[in-house]
């Protein structure tokens, strides 16, 4: 068996990610967790354990991420979710910070755990590649992270969130009716009742996440 992942968890024991499940070595005994145990996956990728010794699980052919924790004499395994969970794809490195927020790196960005909730970073917020490395990740002790990329390093360093007070002005960019530009009232045939319009809004933030919503009235 060829481990792809190791990690240290408490008590000097050792869990090693392989493809064929997650093994755990601890007092000279090994244990072997698989699907039928409820992992994901049976194909490791990834491995980090926090400071409260739980196990975080990343896998080579999924997007999910679980934790494994004790409980008593045994482990209970839960899948953890973030934003960029719902499609297809894989997470590449885990790992924690110095405020105790897990990082995950995909082949679509990167999903930062906070609470539990998720936030997602990729090109559009400053990431030079959207497509991670495997063990990418470096947390340092001043709170930055680095961040290795198909296309290059990346380095964060963490500031004060900046969020909209309020939304960003939607404007209308071009407005046809019928083939003819209904820039003001305009009247066509029946025949020729098509009706194009192109909007926008005037950010540079995060373009990729915003949403619209529009009418037609009465």
């Amino acid at each position: 068996v060829t481990s792809i992942a190791l990690a240290e968890g408490a008590n000097g024991a050792i869990w090693a990610g392989t493809k064929e499940g997650l093994f755990r070595l601890s007092g000279g005994n090994w244990r072997r967790f698989t699907t039928k145990d409820g992992l994901s996956h049976d194909e490791v990728l990834c491995l980090t354990v926090g400071d409260n010794g739980d196990i975080w699980v990343g896998y080579q052919f999924g997007p999910e991420i679980d934790r494994i924790r004790p409980e008593g004499s045994e482990w209970k395994i839960s899948s953890e979710g973030g934003p960029n969970r719902g499609s297809q794809g894989l997470t590449y490195f885990l790992g924690f910070d110095v405020r105790k927020q897990l990082w995950a790196g995909t082949d679509r960005g990167v999903d930062v755990r906070e609470g539990h909730d998720w936030r997602h970073y990729d090109q559009h917020d400053g990431l030079v590649w959207d497509d991670c490395d495997v063990n990418g990740f470096q947390a340092m002790p001043d709170g930055t992270v680095w961040i290795g990329t198909s296309g290059g390093l990346a380095h964060f360093t963490p500031r004060d969130e900046i969020r909209w007070r309020d939304p960003p002005v939607a404007i209308i960019t071009q407005l046809t009716l019928g083939g003819r530009s209904a820039a003001q009232d305009v009247s066509v045939g029946y025949r020729t009742n098509a009706l194009a319009v192109r909007f926008s809004a005037l950010s540079f933030a995060r373009q990729n996440r915003l949403l619209f919503r529009y009418r037609l009235a009465p």
